[in-house]
């Protein structure tokens, strides 16, 4: 009988590299070789989720299509006027809704996979790193969803594809981008403060308002107008549906500078959560 040779693991203070370069090369590893145990916790959560509920991962973006219908209706039926340049108000507010939806989706899912994976962690060895794949794989699964619903009712709106549409996809990998750095970051500093996520919630509820979402940035000379213009979301959200609509680009640079500052945080998110993770674990453990 032929006996199996376990992999054995030593762990040591010389075992935590020393500086970003070998952090980010350890990360690149751990992604590697966490990859296939990423895909499979996805696909568990994925056939779980039809079992337990008719409309499954619906419930994960409804309530925010819900609040867009809402206002549709409200301006439809003239309880509140919003003018908008280049589209109509149930396009800029569907596509706007969608986008935001991408930024939390990808910030919550982030947050929510690794939440749930803490325990098995605190009983398996396995690289942290496949609890962030398994976000991704989700966040994009969800999105392809939201994708092609929102096509669909903007179409029956009138909207038709024009060529910067092409480039949309590459928007969506910029937005869960910067959705996951956010997530990363909340994740590191707030994972022990159990309120947190409800006050995230709640946050993000309010700051959908002000991020040209529902609604466009008001006439300048306002408070609300310096309001949304500080808000650096409100440039990514008008950049993406003006790319997505096929209307002349808005807030081009506001986007890019938000884009590479979300590239930064996301390493800096990265490298955080590779050292702050097994401190969380063993206080979960003890």
């Amino acid at each position: 009988m032929t006996k199996t040779k376990l992999k054995e693991t030593v762990y040591s203070p010389q075992s935590i590299p020393n500086g970003i370069v070998p952090y980010l090369r350890l990360i690149i590893t751990d992604f590697v070789e966490g990859h296939e145990l990423g895909k499979q916790l996805f696909i568990r959560d994925r056939k779980a989720a039809y079992r337990q509920s008719f409309l499954g991962i619906f419930w994960a973006f409804l309530p925010a299509f819900v609040t867009a219908l809402l206002w549709i209706f409200l301006n439809s039926s003239r309880v509140i006027t919003v003018e908008i340049t280049g589209m109509s108000f149930p396009i800029f507010t569907l596509t706007g809704t969608f986008i935001w939806q991408i930024i939390t989706q990808s910030l919550n899912t982030t947050m929510t996979c690794v939440n749930s994976g803490k325990s098995l962690l605190t009983k398996l060895n396995f690289p942290r790193e496949s609890l962030l794949i398994h976000a991704f794989y989700t966040t994009m699964f969800n999105v392809a969803i939201m994708f092609v619903i929102t096509c669909i009712m903007i179409a029956f709106l009138g909207w038709k594809p024009t060529t910067s549409f092409v480039f949309f996809p590459l928007v969506i990998l910029d937005l869960a981008l910067i959705g996951t750095s956010l997530g990363l970051l909340f994740l590191v500093f707030f994972s022990l403060i159990a309120d947190f996520s409800k006050l995230l919630t709640i946050g993000l509820q309010l700051l959908m308002y002000v991020s040209a979402v529902i609604f466009p940035k008001p006439p300048e000379k306002t408070v609300a107008y310096y309001v949304f213009n500080l808000n650096p979301l409100t440039h990514v959200v008008s950049f993406s549906r003006s790319i997505f609509v096929g209307v002349p680009l808005e807030n081009s640079l506001g986007f890019i500078i938000v884009s590479i500052s979300a590239f930064v945080l996301f390493i800096v998110g990265l490298i955080a959560y590779k050292i702050v993770m097994p401190i969380i674990i063993e206080r979960m453990g003890s």
